[in-house]
């Protein structure tokens, strides 16, 4: 069909998808939502390129641009958009919108991709994660969105967010340990000796021998007490308000790169090193201040001791593990 101004305008929008009006390999793609875009199908392998959109871009210089590209034939490579060039307009666009840790976790996986054109993508590049396939989803719909891509090979793949499982490695609890960047460092290691959420640990009241949350502070909402044992006394001097925790953390993972973690995988490592050392169920509970599990029903309403002897013990040994994890002497 001859495209005309008056031929654009009245091209019926698909009931699905999108649709494309061709004029000797110069065309018009309409989408479902009425978007109108000018292509151009070139090459020995026809390609397809995306010219700019209607009517921002007009029909006559749409229709010169694609004269151009058709009369001259050039190599596919010299049209074709590389995956550095979009990944830099992507990640620059959501550092105006999205918090830094969003952003870091978009610029992780796609710097891990190798490919140099962006249409050459696809699923074998990308790990099979939650995490790294969305992040492949949000990259390429904005990649179409600005006319980069013509399609998104993640767009079939679903994502199903489970409960995370992430506990930190000894390496990595080193690593985080060397790290210096106070208050928020400082944060990070009373978290690791602890198990307290981020969200907790701004409310910590020392006292003689036990450190102690408000209930208005708690998930739960009970009152969170926890001994004070000496590599937490050691930290409780430098502690001072803070609320910086979003951009500390992106700072903390352009530093110290590791897999993707977060805050709260610190409360798992911890429980999860307890379990290492044998620490019995129902004192990991205790010094997580979680209230249902092992003693419930029947057994919660009669057993009220609270045994915050036992979770000293117990977390004397666990710095003891720490300790010799962390070298210390």
């Amino acid at each position: 069909m001859r495209l005309t101004e008056l031929s654009i305008k009245n091209m019926k929008l698909p009931e699905r998808g999108q649709k494309t009006y061709w004029e000797n390999g110069f065309g018009v793609r309409v989408s479902q939502g009425g978007r109108k875009s000018f292509v151009v199908m070139y090459g020995p392998n026809r390609r397809l390129k995306t010219l700019g959109r209607y009517p921002v871009l007009s029909l006559k210089d749409a229709r010169r641009k694609a004269q151009v590209i058709l009369a001259q034939r050039p190599e596919e490579k010299d049209l074709r958009v590389t995956l550095a060039e979009a990944r830099a307009q992507f990640l620059a666009d959501c550092e105006k919108r999205l918090r830094p840790s969003t952003v870091w976790n978009y610029q992780y996986y796609l710097s891990k991709v190798e490919k140099t054109y962006l249409d050459d993508v696809g699923l074998e590049d990308f790990p099979n994660t939650s995490h790294a396939i969305m992040s492949a989803k949000v990259f390429f719909n904005w990649c179409i969105r600005h006319e980069l891509a013509e399609k998104n090979p993640f767009s079939f793949c679903k994502v199903r967010y489970g409960t995370r499982d992430r506990v930190l490695s000894d390496d990595e609890v080193r690593k985080l340990w060397t790290y210096d960047f106070p208050p928020f460092s400082d944060y990070v290691k009373l978290m690791l000796l602890t198990g307290l959420r981020k969200g907790e640990c701004a409310f910590v009241v020392p006292g003689d021998d036990l450190l102690t949350i408000d209930g208005e502070h708690t998930k739960n909402r009970r009152t969170h007490r926890l001994p004070i044992t000496p590599m937490v006394a050691e930290l409780l001097p430098r502690l001072e308000y803070f609320n910086g925790f979003s951009k500390a953390k992106y700072r903390i993972d352009r530093e110290v790169p590791l897999p993707h973690w977060t805050l709260h995988d610190l409360r798992r490592t911890f429980a999860t090193n307890h379990a290492r050392l044998g620490t019995p169920i129902h004192i990991v509970e205790a010094l997580l201040n979680h209230v249902s599990g092992t003693i419930s029903g029947v057994a919660a309403i009669y057993i009220r001791h609270n045994f915050l002897a036992e979770a000293k013990v117990a977390q004397l040994r666990y710095e003891d593990f720490m300790s010799e994890l962390l070298g210390k002497e």
